[in-house]
């Protein structure tokens, strides 16, 4: 009987020992990564460094004073600043509001060749755009047979070009821009 009291004894002492032994080494370990913190966040800049002494989900007073401060100073930049009116829209479309609206200039700009076509067709049916013709070809034939300024047909292949194989997209002015080219090319074969 005294043998069994020795052993739970013994047992009891073993198992108080490895409590010890894994608490030990947690605590070893928990300095060692808490050093290891420090030594990485003083590599950064000295207001980044209040960032690990947090508390509770709290930071101390510098650190919060600084984080408000600096977005108070960023709010008001923001309300401060007014976007330009070319910046009222998504690039490529007409501005809400404006004759233009809901248009993509890029897509109406190569679709002026079917216009051009129509109304060169309705002057003469020998204006006719061979379906082996490339747009620069036919304005350069529009401009062989004196029905368009070559002055004109050159700024209309230009836009027409850069609209249509071009990767940036046109702002408001620009095409504002080819649609009068458009119309005075227009008028000229209609004359």
């Amino acid at each position: 009987m005294e043998r069994g009291g020795i052993d739970r004894v013994g047992n009891g002492l073993y198992i108080t020992s490895l409590l010890f032994l894994g608490l030990l080494t947690a605590a070893v370990l928990s300095v060692s990564a808490i050093d290891i913190i420090k030594q990485t966040l003083y590599k950064y800049p000295r207001h980044w460094r209040y960032l690990s002494f947090v508390i509770g989900g709290y930071f101390f007073t510098p650190v919060y004073n600084f984080i408000s401060s600096e977005l108070t100073r960023v709010s008001l930049i923001a309300l401060e600043v007014e976007p330009r009116p070319e910046n009222n829209g998504q690039p490529g479309w007409g501005r809400p509001g404006t004759s233009v609206e809901d248009i993509h200039f890029k897509t109406t700009i190569s679709q002026t060749p079917s216009i051009i076509e129509q109304v060169a067709l309705e002057s003469s049916s020998l204006l006719r755009r061979q379906p082996s013709m490339s747009i620069h070809r036919y304005i350069e034939f529009l401009i062989e047979h004196n029905v368009v300024d070559r002055q004109i047909g050159c700024l209309y292949i230009e836009g027409y070009e850069r609209a249509r194989f071009g990767e940036d997209e046109f702002t408001e002015q620009q095409f504002t821009e080819f649609y009068k080219i458009v119309t005075v090319l227009l008028g000229m074969i209609k004359k």
